[in-house]
């Protein structure tokens, strides 16, 4: 499997008054983060004069992939420049694998501080040149390093005066992969290789977490019903003892299947979900906006596969066909092949909601009907088999009706019937929409848009599976 790529932030003052420490200290910290055990290492920072160049020119210097966030365009940004130094930053940017603007400001110290935040949403790690003091202004550095410490981001920083440097919170830094044995695969090849993987991986974990509720439920139900059989037998001595000895054992077989399973649950669930941001990318890796990424937010757990996706694309300059080509393919590979893949998903789980509701239904119906026949042969004083028959059901009728409903909550039939619906009729639209695109813009934004919903319904779908299984 392709390891992950570790991005290392930088924030740092513009005014040094030791640039040639500092440089020193930048060099060592770099190589110490991208050393061979560090896996894939990339950079990402603003482009300002003073420590902002150091950083692109020490981790350029090194090979290493930099990507360029800036507060505002150019054309403004080269007013804090001298010519001397705009003309080396100018240098510096043509060589960076991405060069971004953030959303558009009037107020510089903002555009300055949504740059740094910006920087450290996008890195595992941060490294700063800091001299440690409270904030000057808005958009300092102090201001990143202090949101830096909020969000729990590794931390490296070195004092702007002395050079020492101080590391917090390392331990969270996430651990690389071995380097493989054969040379790693770049580009698309990487994101197919982990797609494969997790899509390996969701598929050998799915028996076990599909089937855990169901079984889970079950050994519920049946030890609920074998309670109410022996108290309404009034059963006493070995046999109650039998009873509640088997009942104890069901519930105490549920609760090992959690904890057994439980992890297995979960992968499938990291797993699948990281698949499907695999193949969102694959299905887009053409456009000629390499910065599109899907979900546009960050996921909280992966954050790292997003921005491996997103360097291995700015790393692919592979030549792209052309546009009908890339239509034509994104229409049948992508749009209508999960419109099918929803359309079976719909046939497969109406039926199961319409038979699951009915039953229901007919549970509860049944232990009413029976209910009012135990109360007439009561009034009766009308005893024998059939009346503890009769009786029996009424009170196990409702365990099968919970239990029904249960299954139905779990597995979120009724809001999987009605969003796989949804869905055909959405991509179904898309694909119309599709058909009739003549630009890359259009095949960008429809594209845009069926990836989004795509990535939508996996989101949903991890939370509610999520939910179903903390809720065992």
């Amino acid at each position: 499997m392709p390891r992950f790529w570790t991005v290392v932030g930088f924030t740092g003052h513009r005014h040094l008054p030791a640039p040639a420490i500092i440089d020193a200290a930048l060099g060592a910290v770099i190589d110490e983060l991208s050393g061979p055990r560090s896996g894939r290492v990339a950079a990402v920072s603003s482009a300002a004069a003073g420590a902002d160049t150091l950083f692109g020119r020490a981790v350029l210097a090194r090979r290493i992939p930099w990507l360029v966030v800036l507060p505002f365009a150019r054309e403004e940004f080269a007013r804090d420049f001298t010519p001397e130094q705009w003309r080396e930053a100018e240098a510096l940017m043509q060589r960076a694998a991405s060069v971004q603007i953030v959303a558009p400001t009037d107020n510089r110290d903002e555009a300055f501080l949504e740059a740094g935040l910006r920087t450290v949403d996008e890195c595992d790690v941060l490294v700063a040149v800091w001299n440690g003091g409270p904030a000057a202004g808005t958009g300092g550095t102090a201001e990143v390093v202090a949101y830096a410490r909020q969000v729990g981001r590794p931390l490296l920083w070195i004092h702007s005066e002395t050079g020492a440097v101080v590391r917090e919170r390392m331990e969270r830094l996430p651990e690389a992969a071995p380097a493989p044995a054969t040379p790693e695969p770049t580009g698309r090849a990487t994101i197919e290789a982990l797609f494969a993987d997790f899509d390996a991986s969701a598929l050998r974990h799915a028996p076990a977490a599909k089937n855990l509720t169901a079984t889970v439920i079950l050994l519920h139900l049946v030890a609920s019903g074998a309670a109410a059989i022996s108290l309404m037998l009034g059963l006493t001595g070995a046999a109650a003892y039998s009873i509640a000895g088997f009942k104890m054992a069901c519930l105490a077989a549920s609760l090992w299947l959690v904890f057994r399973h439980r992890h297995a649950h979960h992968e499938w669930m990291r797993t699948r979900i990281s698949a499907e941001m695999c193949r969102s990318a694959l299905a887009t890796w053409v456009l000629p906006d390499p910065e599109i990424t899907f979900p546009k937010t960050r996921v909280p757990g992966f954050e790292q596969l997003q921005r491996t996706i997103r360097l291995e694309r700015l790393a692919d300059h592979a030549p792209r066909p052309t546009l009908e080509q890339t239509r034509d393919a994104y229409l049948s590979r992508r749009v209508r092949d999960q419109a099918a893949y929803f359309a079976r998903q719909l046939a497969h789980a109406a039926p199961r909601h319409r038979l699951m509701k009915t039953a229901a239904s007919a549970c509860t119906i049944a232990a009413i009907a029976l209910g009012l026949l135990v109360l007439a042969l009561g009034l009766l004083h009308i005893h024998g088999p059939a009346y503890y028959v009769v009786k029996g059901l009424s009170l196990t009728l409702p365990l099968f009706n919970a239990a029904l409903l249960s299954f139905v909550a779990a597995h979120d039939l009724g809001r999987r019937v009605s969003r796989y619906d949804e869905m055909v009729r959405t991509l179904d639209t898309l694909a119309v929409r599709m058909s009739h695109v003549r630009s890359w813009t259009s095949l960008e934004r429809v594209a845009t848009e069926t990836e989004t919903a795509l990535i939508q319904e996996a989101l949903e779908w991890h939370s509610v599976s999520r939910f179903a299984s903390s809720g065992h």
